[in-house]
């Protein structure tokens, strides 16, 4: 269930904690096993990423109000 509602999130802008570290980003997509987020600014020419977050790891998502 928890993976069927974090498909649906993609190009929402959500923070991902896990027991070692918070994570801020845009939704990619998610895998089987991951949630795939671009990191950075994407208005600004700072340096830009992909990060791949466990599932199992995920503790809780926090959706960001993105005004």
């Amino acid at each position: 269930m928890f993976y069927d509602i974090l498909r649906i999130c993609a190009g929402e802008v959500v923070q991902v904690i896990t027991a070692t570290e918070a994570v801020e980003g845009t939704v990619l997509s998610v895998i089987d096993d991951g949630m795939i987020l671009s990191t950075g600014n994407q208005a600004s020419e700072g340096p830009q990423g992909e990060v791949v977050v466990r599932i199992s790891a995920i503790s809780y998502v926090r959706f960001l109000d993105q005004r």
